[in-house]
């Protein structure tokens, strides 16, 4: 391949790349070792980088190419090492929706607040924490792992307490298949 290169500026007056309802458009299609970066380095304030905005139904995928034997790595919100926040939502408020981490029937491993905690700091991971409705007529239901085969549960707590059913509310607490 030759050094040629192509720059498009804007200013101010925004830019529109559009075509037919049907069109397609591959962006690095034949790119093997490079890098598409696609937003501003530096971008601040109101910038938003938005894909897949469509208000007809969306399919958005990301790291979906079949990658054979070779490792594919999807990284979201991961390259800040500062003492930036990171908020990610994943799913949205008000629909019905299912999201699935770890849909492999190979051997995984699904890490969920696995950092070293620092010195100092702390790691609070909730799993359906969230508060019913007002009327307290809606359920939160959490299963934690499986009653197939040798399949296991492992509770750890360091110097802190395991706590089961501590809330004010009146429940039952059931151990044992009885």
């Amino acid at each position: 391949a030759n050094a040629s290169a192509l720059n498009l500026r804007v200013g101010t007056g925004n830019f529109n790349l559009n075509g037919a309802a049907t069109s397609t458009y591959d962006i690095g299609a034949a790119t093997t070792t490079g890098t598409i970066a696609i937003g501003g380095t530096a971008q601040t304030g109101a910038g938003t980088l938005t894909v897949g905005r469509s208000t007809a139904t969306n399919t958005v995928n990301v790291g979906t190419g079949d990658f054979g034997a070779n490792t594919q790595t999807v990284n979201i919100a991961s390259g800040s090492t500062g003492a930036g926040v990171n908020t990610i939502t994943i799913g949205s408020v008000g629909t019905t929706g299912t999201i699935t981490l770890g849909q492999s029937t190979a051997t995984n491993t699904i890490a969920i607040g696995n950092a070293n905690t620092a010195n100092g700091a702390t790691q609070t991971i909730n799993i359906g924490a969230g508060a019913t409705d007002g009327a307290g007529t809606g359920i939160v239901a959490v299963s934690i792992g499986s009653g197939e085969g040798a399949s296991s549960v492992t509770l750890r707590a360091g110097t802190g307490a395991i706590n089961v059913g501590t809330n004010a509310v009146a429940h039952a607490i059931t151990i044992g298949n009885v």
